[in-house]
């Protein structure tokens, strides 16, 4: 199923650069399964878009709650919180996680001093009590 771009992002057109830019989200999509398998769990297959974003959009990302789709803009492939940022999305779009201020994962925010390790552990968390 295909969604609409969300409001400010420009899907980018696929070529050898956006597939790069792609490839990076990928790789941490690959990780995560590995992690859940580990643990047991299964990630359903996400499909991944790279987008530019207009400059009055602020968001690092954005999913289809539930919808298994994940927009990431260009900007956020360059920034330390990227892997943090992918795991916050796959949250929405996988089990349709709110935004919640107490957890530094599902803060609306970027949570700076979040370690990858401890964004790791936390989705973990979210894995194991809402089941893949």
């Amino acid at each position: 199923m295909k969604y609409a771009t969300p409001k400010g992002h420009t899907n980018k057109k696929m070529d050898s650069g956006v597939y790069q830019q792609r490839r990076q989200v990928i790789d941490i999509l690959y990780k995560v399964k590995s992690v859940l398998r580990s643990n047991g769990l299964e990630m359903p297959r996400i499909d991944i878009r790279i987008t530019t974003k207009d400059k009055d959009v602020t968001s690092c990302g954005v999913a289809q709650m539930r919808g298994k789709f994940i927009w990431i803009p260009e900007t956020t492939l360059t920034k330390p919180y990227l892997y943090q940022t992918v795991l916050h999305e796959l949250c929405h779009a996988i089990w349709g996680v709110n935004h919640d201020e107490k957890c530094k994962l599902m803060h609306p925010l970027v949570q700076l001093d979040l370690t990858d390790e401890q964004a790791e552990q936390i989705f973990l968390t979210y894995a194991k009590k809402l089941s893949l």
